[in-house]
């Protein structure tokens, strides 16, 4: 998300929800001038369904790279953002994972557009099709 606001996002939600990330978050977001930016605490799939983004059509990006623990954590927050109407048409969904499992099942209507490695992680761009 910081690296989204340096390249030139005009805003960036965060969502947290370990207690210590959260706080060095905060921190980070102060000391680099982006205390402006929403950071949400909590449960991400929780705040999918609350969450004040939920204007449609607002959303271009959203970075899932859930703690590699929670397995089935990436596809339960896939499968809610597969019908959120607050996602922009051409919306873009990255995606990280553990490469020691297979990577998550997309929704139906995803497609990947681009996909790869970087040491124990894999990752998917994905988007509607």
């Amino acid at each position: 998300g910081i690296e989204a606001l340096s390249r030139g996002a005009a805003r960036v939600d965060f969502v947290e929800k370990d207690r210590v990330a959260l706080q060095l978050l905060r921190k980070n977001l102060v000391d680099l001038g982006y205390a402006d930016q929403p950071v949400h605490a909590g449960d991400a799939r929780w705040l999918l369904d609350r969450a004040p983004w939920q204007q449609q059509g607002q959303i271009d990006i959203v970075f899932i790279d859930p703690p590699f623990a929670a397995l089935g954590l990436d596809a339960e927050v896939l499968a809610k953002l597969a019908p959120a109407k607050w996602l922009s048409p051409e919306a873009l969904i990255y995606l990280e994972y553990p490469t020691s499992r297979p990577a998550p099942t997309l929704p139906i209507g995803w497609i990947i557009r681009r996909e790869g490695r970087a040491g124990e992680s894999g990752y998917q761009l994905v988007a509607r099709g």
